[in-house]
């Protein structure tokens, strides 16, 4: 996917109205420049003639130009309008459903914030390509028409026009190449200032208990300063094509000027002719504007279209299509690593009758947690749902029989009720979910209980509230395996216990793997898994705490 290549789909988003579009352009464009030619067409063979009958056509042909150039504007813009929404709407379907394919995707450079001006402003900016086509069209069309009226009443006119417009043109098309780059450079500062202000608004409790609000406030205002550095060099490049398209054109339209009122005293023109030549002398600043601004204008787009392709050209994991057979709960997983440094070849084996622990290093634990997206990985580790590998399993089946809920997940704009129900299918799971999470706690301290707005990614909770909001939204799914990673890290040691026996009972029957160091939670497990140096140890907690490696990761 290139950025020429979504440009073109932009503008045949909907063909019919862009070719309506164009026409009423080209049209409303059209009249106006014959409006001076039929003014002075009445001078010169109504009035001057003495002839009452043209001047009465003539007069009639105005009126009919008018009339003409009004509806062509008025269909232009209706068009218009529905062809630019209709591409629009495709690019943003488009993007969000290649950010929110179930494959998952690859890391993105941007951040949240990037990735969310790229799917809103620069897909707007990108759909703006058929304003600039119109503004093309109808400024050329302009163009060839207010030429060609020319050449009718003076040939000489005619031919000095079409070269100075072409020359016009040319000036202009050259300043707008480095106004291209400077587009691209002011969008991609925009979106690192998005992005710094979307992680300050994540962290700003983190932030308030460090007391690190003034270093916080001095990083946002180095970004947004050289992302204003790079507006203002965009602004000024944009500003420059479009003075000097007006400077030009102002001594092109005023050495017109002077060679028809030459051609006048020489008895070369009539009065008529002159006031047409001049009229359409004026018109042509109109479309030679038109033009100019389709450079810059095209320029806007091309950045905003280079930054559009840039994310739909990170393709996503690919997937097999194995169908699994109907999925209920008696599932099993397995893992396999083998050695990585500090640690032996190790086989895990999760059963739906058991609520399995798997303590390891961090770099075990990660790599372990990527196998289990699905993805084929180069890292030692293999995953597999009922001996097939989830590579090979196809997309919508294993996102449907097993849910990953990492370590920081964040939350959804919304209320808390909303997350909540985000994946439930039923009613009494989310009932369940809030109580096994001991989310009930959490609404009689809130304000508005289930009603509580939770701010961007959870904000406006703490870290032990969000994380068992992002608890109940997991048990809420009840998928047949769910895999959890330290989801009580943040939470007292009185309400985790509670959750760890609660946990227990609502997931009888399932597939249910914790990664985490907690004792609380592995006293709760009926299996627990340690992959270190001797490789996959497996015993209950009680019995592992005799293990010195075990210990040191969880006694810690």
């Amino acid at each position: 996917m290139t950025a020429g290549r979504l440009l073109r789909q932009a503008m045949t988003a909907s063909r019919g109205n862009t070719a309506v579009a164009l026409a009423g352009a080209i049209g409303h464009q059209a009249g106006e420049a014959f409006v001076p030619v039929a003014v002075g067409y009445a001078i010169d063979r109504g009035i001057a003639a003495g002839d009452l009958g043209q001047l009465t056509v003539w007069l009639v042909a105005i009126v009919a130009t008018f009339v003409l150039l009004s509806s062509s504007y008025l269909v232009h813009a209706r068009a218009a309008a529905k062809a630019s929404t209709a591409a629009e709407l495709a690019l943003r379907m488009r993007v969000a459903r290649h950010l929110l394919d179930p494959r998952g995707s690859v890391p993105s450079p941007h951040g949240a914030g990037g990735l969310a001006t790229i799917s809103t402003v620069d897909v707007t900016a990108t759909s703006y390509i058929n304003f600039a086509s119109y503004l093309a069209a109808s400024g050329f069309g302009g163009l060839v028409v207010a030429i060609v009226l020319l050449f009718t009443l003076s040939p000489f006119l005619g031919v000095f026009v079409t070269l100075g417009a072409v020359l016009v043109v040319a000036a202009t098309q050259l300043l707008a190449f480095p106004l291209e780059r400077r587009m691209v450079e002011e969008s991609a500062y925009a979106a690192e200032a998005a992005d710094t202000a979307a992680d300050l608004l994540r962290g700003l409790p983190v932030l308030k208990g460090l007391s690190a609000e003034p270093a916080a406030a001095r990083r946002f205002h180095g970004v947004s300063r050289a992302a204003l550095r790079a507006t203002l060099r965009s602004a000024r490049s944009s500003a420059l094509v479009r003075s000097t398209t007006v400077a030009t054109t102002g001594v092109f339209v005023t050495a017109i000027a002077l060679l028809g009122g030459g051609m006048v005293l020489r008895g070369e023109l009539g009065i008529g002719a002159l006031v047409a030549s001049l009229g359409l002398a004026q018109f042509l600043v109109g479309p030679l504007m038109q033009l100019s601004e389709t450079s810059a204008f095209v320029a806007e787009c091309r950045a905003a279209a280079r930054r559009v392709a840039g994310v739909l050209q990170q393709t996503p994991p690919e997937f097999s299509d194995h169908r699994l057979r109907e999925v209920h709960g008696e599932v099993c997983l397995e893992i396999t690593a083998d050695a990585m440094p500090g640690t032996g070849a190790a086989e895990v084996l999760a059963r739906a009758d058991q609520l399995t622990g798997i303590v390891a290093a961090q770099p075990v634990v990660a790599a372990m947690s990527a196998a289990l997206t699905g993805e084929t990985r180069h890292e030692g580790v293999a995953a597999r749902l009922d001996g097939v590998s989830l590579s090979a399993i196809a997309v919508e089946d294993l996102r449907r029989a097993m849910l990953v809920q990492a370590l920081n997940s964040s939350l959804f704009p919304g209320t808390l009720a909303d997350n909540i129900a985000a994946a439930a299918h039923d009613p009494a799971a989310v009932t369940d979910a809030v109580s096994a999470a001991a989310v009930d706690s959490v609404t009689t301290e809130l304000p508005a209980g289930e009603d509580t707005l939770v701010g961007e990614s959870g904000h406006l909770l703490s870290g032990g509230q969000r994380q068992r909001v992002v608890l109940a939204r997991a048990l809420a799914a009840r998928a047949p395996v769910l895999v959890l990673h330290d989801p009580t890290s943040a939470v007292d040691t009185i309400t985790e216990a509670r959750i760890a026996e609660r946990l227990r009972r609502l997931r009888q029957g399932t597939t249910t793997v914790l990664f985490t160091t907690s004792p609380t939670l592995l006293a709760a497990c009926d299996r627990v898994v340690k992959v270190g140096a001797a490789g996959a140890v497996f015993g209950s907690h009680s019995d592992l705490v005799a293990d010195p490696e075990y210990a040191r990761l969880v006694l810690r």
